[in-house]
Order: structure tokens, then sequence, then C-alpha cells
């Protein structure tokens, strides 16, 4: 119930955004972490649907990027894909956010079941960024997977196999 509690303060001490811009946005990511710590993905969603056009760019990007997160939880992969290719492709200068967006469009072409579209996206990504962390090996893992490479992922697994998210692969 804590998290419950501390929304509810919350919807109570906000600052109103017309009043201070950068408190309100740290108050809004806490709001959305707690909101996650709860996998409360529909809410996540619906909050940051309604975000006004006037935010800074930095946090509209954040903000998009935590509601594909959790539209791929609730398995909206097609909106999430649709999200992501638009927020690809007519980005402004913000281009941190592009290889954490290709890697949730990969899974979005894998929670929609386009095995052979995550495969390409997963060779790209990898030709650009190469397999940066072990969440981008175990991607690459699930994409083999569902590609029919079955072969291919024992070796890819090897140094990261004794882990809990590896170890289902």
């Amino acid at each position: 119930g804590a998290g419950m509690l501390a929304l509810d303060m919350m919807d109570q001490q906000q600052p109103p955004i017309e009043r201070s811009l950068e408190r309100w946005i740290v108050w809004e990511k806490q709001r959305i972490a707690i909101l996650f710590s709860q996998s409360q993905w529909q809410k996540v969603v619906d909050r940051l649907k309604l975000l006004p056009d006037t935010l800074p760019s930095s946090f509209r990007y954040w903000a998009a990027t935590q509601r594909v997160a959790a539209l791929l939880k609730l398995g909206d992969a097609a909106p999430a894909r649709q999200t992501l290719l638009q927020l690809i492709w007519t980005r402004e200068e913000n281009a941190s956010y592009i290889p954490q967006w290709r890697h949730q469009l990969i899974e979005a072409y894998l929670g929609e079941g386009r095995s052979h579209d995550a495969y390409m996206a997963m060779v790209r990504y990898r030709h650009d960024y190469g397999d940066r962390d072990r969440q981008s090996v175990l991607l690459r893992a699930r994409v083999l997977l569902g590609s029919d490479r079955p072969s291919d992922v024992l070796p890819l697994l090897k140094p990261v196999a004794k882990t809990s998210d590896a170890l289902p692969l």
C-alpha cells in the first residue's frame, strides 16, 4: 500500500506545471517510477499520453520511452512499434535515446510475432552498437530462438548462462 499512498500524496502536493516546470518534471518522473514499481502499466500509458506539447524535448523523449516500455509490458506491441518508428524518424536533437528505441523496436517486433523483422533489426542494431550489455545479449538470444537459430544461442549465452534471466533461454 505504500506505493498507492505515495501516489495519493503526490496528487495533493505536486506543484502545478505552470508554477514550477522543473519541480513538476521531477515529481512526474517519480510518479512514473512508482507506477512502474507497482506494475501499473495502463496508468503509465494513460498518464504519459496526456502531456502538454510545451514540455522540454528531453522530458518528452524520456516520457515517450517510458510509455513504450509500458505498452510492451501490456503486450501492445503494434502501438509501441508505431510510436518508436515515429520517434526514430522524426527525432530532433536527442540522439542519445536512439539505441534504446531500437532495442525496444526489436522487442515490439518480437511481441508482434514478426521474427524476421526482429532479426533484421537486431542485425542492424549489432552492426551499429555491438552487444552493449547483458540485456542486448539476452535480446539477441531471444531473437535467434524466434528465428529458428538455436545453435547460435548456446555460444552467445555461455558468458551469462548462470544468471537468472539467461537460464530460461
